[in-house]
C-alpha cells in the first residue's frame, strides 16, 4: 500500500467456490453469518449444510465473507445459472448505512456477468418497504408473493431484474461505490495515467528502470498516485507508482544525473529528447506490480465505452470515463486476489 493514502476502510474479501478454497477459519465465518438468521428463516442450517456446501464444491454458487480490521462483517451468496440467484446478504448492524452494502451488490455482479441474464432473490417485504430505493436504482422490481413464507407474521416477496440493467447501474454508481475503500490492498485513487512501453513498464517493476524522461509533464504531479499503462501491443493496466521528484533541464544535464537510471542507450535517449531544449526526469518513489493485470479491451466491454489512453499521459478527471475505469479495474484485480 501507498504510504499516504489514508483510507477510510481497508476491507478484505474472501471468495469461496470455483477455484478459490478459503482457509477453514472463513468456512467457519461464513458459517456463523448465515446462520445468525435462523430465528427469522427456520432451517437455514440444514440449507447451509446442504445446499451451500454441496453447491460450492460443485461449483454452481459462490460466496463471500467481507471482513473490516480482521472482523467478518458482511456475508454474500449467490446460486449462478441464466437466472442467478441472490440466496443471501448478511450486513452487521453497525456497518449498515456505510455503503458496504453497494459493494456486496457490486461485488455478486463481477461474478454473474458470465452467467447471468436475470437475477433474482426473495427478501421479506418490510426490507423491500424499507430499502426500496436501493433496491430499485440497482434495476430490481417486485414480481410476486414467494410461495415459500419462512415467517408467519410477514410475507416474503419474490424480486429480481434483468442482469443487463443490473449490471448498467451498478457501472453508474462505480466510482462512488468503492470511494475511500481499499479491496484486498487495492484502490481506486489515482491522480494520473501514465502510458509506458511495456518492456520498460516491467524494468520498472524489477528496479531496473526508476526514471522515466517526458517532454512535456509537470512539477505539480510530484507525490501523486499513477497508474501504468503498458502500450501496443500489450495493452494492459499493470501496475501504480507514487511519483517522486520531477527535475526540470537540459537533456545532456538529466543524461549525466540519470542516465544509469533511465535504462536505455544514448542513442535512444538523444532521439526522443532531439530538439527540446529542456525536458523532465520523473522519478517513482514506490512501484507496485499488479499481480493480474487488466486489459484494456475488456475494461471497455464491462463499461461499454472506449478508453483512449493517452500516448504520453493525462490527468484523471471526474467527469472523463477514467474514474469508472480505475474503479472496475480495482474490482477486478480483488477479486481475482
Amino acid at each position: 500500500m501507498f504510504s499516504q493514502l489514508n483510507l477510510d476502510n481497508n476491507l478484505r474479501i474472501v471468495r469461496f467456490g470455483g477455484d478459490f478454497k478459503p482457509l477453514p477459519e472463513a468456512f467457519l465465518d461464513l458459517e456463523i453469518l448465515v446462520k445468525e438468521n435462523e430465528d427469522l428463516y427456520p432451517g437455514i442450517d440444514k440449507w447451509y449444510e446442504q445446499k451451500v456446501l454441496t453447491g460450492l464444491k460443485k461449483q454452481e454458487r459462490r460466496a463471500y465473507v467481507i471482513y473490516k480490521k480482521e472482523k467478518p462483517v458482511g456475508a454474500a451468496i449467490i446460486r449462478l445459472g441464466d437466472d442467478t440467484k441472490i440466496c443471501s446478504v448478511r450486513l452487521a448492524k453497525e456497518e449498515q448505512g456505510k455503503g458496504i452494502g453497494q459493494l456486496i451488490f457490486t461485488i455478486m455482479a463481477i461474478e454473474m456477468r458470465h452467467h447471468a441474464k436475470n437475477v433474482h432473490f426473495t427478501t421479506p417485504e418490510s426490507l423491500w418497504l424499507n430499502k426500496n430505493k436501493f433496491f430499485t436504482d440497482l434495476g430490481f422490481q417486485f414480481y410476486d408473493i414467494s410461495n415459500i413464507q419462512y415467517r408467519l407474521w410477514e410475507q416474503e416477496l419474490v424480486c429480481g431484474g434483468s442482469f443487463d440493467v443490473f449490471w448498467r447501474n451498478v457501472i453508474r454508481d462505480l466510482p462512488k461505490t468503492i470511494e475511500n475503500i481499499s479491496i484486498n490492498g487495492n484502490d481506486s485513487r489515482c491522480d494520473i495515467v501514465i502510458s509506458v512501453k511495456p518492456e520498460f513498464a516491467n524494468r520498472m517493476f524489477t528496479g531496473q528502470k526508476r526514471v522515466e524522461i517526458r517532454r512535456k509533464f509537470s512539477h505539480k504531479w510530484q507525490k501523486s498516485k499513477a497508474l501504468i499503462y503498458a502500450s501496443s501491443p500489450q495493452r494492459h493496466f499493470v501496475g501504480e507508482a507514487l511519483i517522486g521528484d520531477v527535475f526540470l533541464a537540459e537533456p545532456v544535464k538529466i543524461w549525466e544525473n540519470f542516465r544509469s537510471e533511465i535504462d536505455c542507450g544514448w542513442d535512444d535517449y538523444s532521439a526522443y529528447c532531439h530538439g527540446a531544449e529542456k525536458v523532465y526526469a520523473i522519478t517513482f518513489a514506490e512501484v507496485k506490480k499488479f499481480k493480474h493485470s487488466i486489459s484494456e479491451r475488456q475494461v471497455e466491454h464491462l463499461i461499454q465505452r472506449e478508453l483512449n489512453p493517452p500516448q504520453s499521459y493525462c490527468r484523471v478527471k471526474d467527469d472523463t470515463v477514467w474514474p469508472t475505469a480505475l474503479a472496475l479495474s480495482c474490482l477486478l484485480r480483488a477479486h481475482l486476489w
